[in-house]
């Protein structure tokens, strides 16, 4: 518990100084405002609500272990950025006061409008990541792919509403809310027909297993392909002539990228340069592999050596010396300061950089203990290989 408290303490004063910061910086009588004579201080609430959400997210998930802490840290952070977008949206109107902001006001006009949708967005993005975490409960097991179905509908729904209003300033974007609204709605069918998986009819089964395994990466790039080829591509095309030279020119590009990608990674998996392959009959071809108990003992050196793990290591030094018939008092002697070596501990509240300097000359200290121990109790013989040769 002491240790949660000590990591609790650096995110706590950090957002505890985010919040001054803004306060001094945002306030009618701050600098930006006698600076750049514009009132912003109806930020100051939004920005230190939207800090404080951010924190109690994380302190959640450090406190509060497993399922709980996890789904209270995304309904946190999800909460944040509510609240956040809500607020900036709800008085986006004050930016037009500002006088570089003055020929935009059509577009800023608008975002007041939306955002409801983006708060349902955001709402359905968190209930979306918190799915998968119905894996840890069996009770909450079977709605996750429901949950997750649900969060998809969320998010293209929102995202359908938020071009609306914009698609009065720009016909294409109407379009382009219903395709990725589409988009999501089969994504969350192919999640809902995991269920049907199990159905006693092979031709159901199959079709949702098949369904059901088809990535949501491929079904947003049809979105976005239908989106550029029913809407944007018109519009870009009536504007300036020369687009399809410029689409010609990318689809080479992107095929020739392909191929050279292909043809490096069959060579790299099926095949060899002609220099250095035999080709010669006959020809003897020798393999060298290594004893397990080689890689046995890298891999537990490496461990004392990179996190300081020397338990591994101190119970095969004293089998190996007992197998060589060595008495306890010289195995004692010897091993005598592996077993009373400490780090050197690293204060909590050091900067990072001081906490890596800690960290490398722990990391130095023991690789020089590992090579003299080695050298006072390892045999001058190297470790057992085999080679096998092939004819």
């Amino acid at each position: 518990m002491t240790n949660l408290i000590k990591r609790a303490i650096m995110p706590t004063v950090i957002s505890l100084a985010l919040c001054i910061v803004i306060f001094y910086l945002l306030h009618p009588s701050g600098p930006v405002s006698s600076k750049f004579s514009i009132d912003l201080s109806f930020l100051i609430p939004t920005l230190i609500g939207f800090i404080v959400l951010l924190l109690i997210a994380r302190l959640a998930n450090m406190f509060l272990p497993g399922f709980t802490g996890k789904a209270l840290s995304y309904i946190f952070t999800g909460a944040a950025f509510v609240l956040a977008f809500s607020m900036l949206l709800g008085d986006a109107h004050r930016l037009s006061e500002v006088n570089a902001l003055a020929s935009y006001q059509q577009y800023i006009s608008k975002f007041s409008e939306i955002r409801i949708y983006v708060a349902l967005a955001i709402i359905g993005s968190t209930i979306y990541r918190i799915a998968p975490l119905f894996k840890e409960k069996a009770r909450l097991r079977r709605a996750e792919h429901a949950t997750t179905a649900l969060g998809l509908l969320l998010i293209g729904l929102a995202i359908w509403n938020i071009f609306r209003p914009f698609a009065q300033l720009a016909s294409p974007l109407k379009g382009v809310g219903i395709i990725i609204l589409g988009g999501f709605t089969v994504a969350a069918l192919a999640t809902l027909l995991t269920y049907g998986q199990k159905s006693r009819n092979f031709f159901v089964a199959d079709a949702c297993a098949w369904a059901a395994k088809s990535q949501l990466r491929n079904f947003m790039l049809g979105v976005l392909f239908g989106c550029y080829f029913f809407f944007i591509r018109p519009e870009i095309v009536k504007h300036f002539r020369y687009a399809p030279l410029i689409e010609w020119a990318l689809v080479c590009l992107v095929v020739w990228r392909i191929y050279s990608g292909a043809r490096a990674k069959l060579e790299e998996q099926h095949s060899a340069p002609l220099i250095l392959s035999a080709w010669e009959k006959h020809s003897q071809e020798m393999e060298r592999r290594v004893d397990g108990s080689f890689v046995r003992v890298s891999s537990i050196q490496e461990e004392f050596v990179e996190w300081g793990f020397r338990s591994h290591l101190l119970i095969y030094l004293t089998l190996l010396l007992d197998e060589d018939n060595w008495s306890q008092d010289q195995i004692c002697d010897s091993l005598d300061l592996l077993i009373s070596y400490r780090d050197e501990k690293i204060p909590w509240f050091a900067f990072r950089w001081e906490q890596k300097r800690i960290q490398k000359r722990n990391r130095k200290a023991r690789k020089d203990l590992l090579d003299a121990i080695m050298v006072a109790v390892v045999q001058p013989q190297e470790l057992p290989e085999t080679v096998e040769v092939k004819l």
